[in-house]
């Protein structure tokens, strides 16, 4: 009997040592994600922010201070057939001009049909109300919030959400104007991101 077991224990360690190295070796294939894949984060100033804390070779950003939609159809546009079927798009936009959904939507739908990429929309992310205000900002979650909604319900089936407005709401997060966030907070925002497409589901 003891025999057996130790040949069984035998065995799971020789899987386990393979499974570590096959981890060490191609990360990105084990969990999940092609080693192939580029990423495209497209963005305003919260993805410039966390830029600064992302330090993955296959992550390629395109995000520009107070910018929304026209800045959206322009780097599309100048992309061209960048992206293939093995990349990924992650779009962020939408906190600089919140009455734009419509246009949004309509874009983010046409990007979807002219690319075989995923699309990834990570909600826009919430405000501190009360440290906005003294900096000049007037941004409401309410309306914040209704903007994901329409994104999530109006937007293709195959498009796929991010959202990292309920991970904040509900797990905190901060930020000293009430817009931009700390590096913890950036960072928080990149594990939930590499998370969620790690373990994309083909």
């Amino acid at each position: 009997m003891w025999v057996i077991i130790l040949k069984q224990i035998k065995k799971l360690s020789i899987l386990f040592v393979t499974l570590i190295i096959l981890i060490i070796l191609n990360p990105l294939k084990v969990l999940g994600v092609n080693n192939d894949s580029n990423i495209y984060m497209l963005g305003d100033s919260r993805f410039v922010g966390m830029k600064d804390y992302d330090n993955s070779s296959n992550h390629f950003y395109y995000a520009e201070v107070g910018k929304g939609y026209k800045y959206l159809v322009q780097t599309w546009n100048n992309m061209g057939n960048l992206p293939d079927e093995n990349d990924y798009i992650v779009i962020n936009f939408g906190v600089n001009d919140l009455g734009n959904i419509d246009k949004y939507i309509d874009f983010i739908n046409q990007i979807q049909s002219e690319t075989y990429a995923k699309i990834i929309v990570m909600t826009v992310n919430p405000v501190n109300e009360t440290n906005e205000a003294s900096h000049g900002y007037n941004i409401k979650n309410t309306t914040i919030n209704d903007f994901n909604r329409r994104i999530s319900q109006e937007t293709n089936s195959n498009i796929y959400i991010m959202d990292t407005n309920s991970f904040l709401t509900k797990n905190g997060f901060s930020s000293k104007d009430g817009i931009h966030f700390s590096s913890q907070t950036y960072e928080n925002i990149l594990d939930y991101c590499n998370s969620f497409i790690n373990n994309f589901e083909e």
